[in-house]
């Protein structure tokens, strides 16, 4: 919608359930103060539908494109000229040949009857080798400050739930990614009391808030579901009965879609039956 040539959007704010309205303006004003994060949910009705800020052309400056300047190089002409070194032993040295004209590069020395090459068998083993060590590091580094702390604080709240959790892509700090496992503890009638104990139980994000910017809740590999890091930190001091009317409004698909449309005219009872419905489609994906 639009009023004197300016676009209102809605925008989804952290820690409020319903989404704000606000000028095209004012978003574009709050996303360069940092008022408003990159991944912040808006609608407008050129996508008609909830999109990340960051996905949105209307709201992002165009960066200047600055083209390099390209220096001519004159071709050098006559002989050019090779420098033999020799050494005590009468073994000899042939250097790269020197461009008259040209700046000098890096001199490459082949030793004549010593040549000594590197297959692509070696240099295969050595990428290899380097690439297991950083994919090591980053197994270690996860489990010493998302993993561990998280499984011994879930087991003192509820005990016997299996829980596997790391960094997005195992180096992104600002999601947190959560792996339910089917341990037979987790159950309807328990569900929400689990998630408060989950919510509970995450450390804090290495940043100044605390907070992670998306938490990711899977089942598999691959995320199942999405909610922002102010409610899930939000989540963690509520009661179970609470924790329906807290997560439902801001809980997102995989794909970024909100699960919920916004509440503005929309009737009541079925409103009631759409978050009913909405609720029991999340639980049964956790839940056996």
């Amino acid at each position: 919608m639009s009023s004197n040539n300016e676009t209102t959007m809605f925008v989804m704010v952290p820690g409020q359930e319903q989404p704000a309205s606000m000028p095209k303006s004012q978003i574009k004003a709050k996303l360069a103060k940092g008022d408003l994060r990159q991944s912040s949910l808006i609608w407008s009705e050129k996508y008609n539908e909830w999109k990340p800020a960051s996905s949105m052309s209307q709201l992002i400056r165009p960066v200047p494109v600055v083209k390099p300047r390209v220096k001519a190089v004159t071709k050098p002409t006559g002989k050019v000229p090779k420098i033999i070194m020799r050494k005590a032993d009468g073994t000899g040295l042939e250097a790269a040949p020197i461009v008259q004209g040209a700046e000098p590069k890096k001199m490459v020395v082949v030793q004549r009857g010593r040549r000594s090459t590197m297959t692509l068998t070696g240099w295969m083993m050595i990428s290899s080798g380097v690439i297991l060590v950083i994919l090591i590091g980053l197994a270690a580094f996860n489990w010493a400050m998302v993993h561990h702390p998280m499984a011994t604080n879930l087991e003192r709240s509820f005990p016997g739930a299996g829980v596997w959790a790391h960094y997005g892509g195992f180096f992104q700090r600002d999601v947190l990614v959560i792996h339910f496992l089917d341990s037979g503890r987790i159950r309807r009638d328990n569900f929400a009391e689990y998630l408060v104990a989950l919510a509970k139980a995450s450390p804090q994000a290495p940043n100044q808030f605390g907070e992670y910017g998306t938490v990711s809740l899977n089942t598999g590999f691959f995320a199942d579901y999405l909610v922002d890091g102010s409610t899930w930190h939000k989540l963690g001091k509520a009661e179970p009965s609470e924790v329906k009317g807290i997560l439902l409004p801001a809980l997102r698909r995989s794909d970024g879609q909100l699960v919920m449309p916004p509440r503005t005219g929309v009737d009541p009872a079925k409103l009631l039956e759409l978050e009913n419905g909405r609720w029991k489609d999340f639980v049964d994906s956790f839940v056996q």
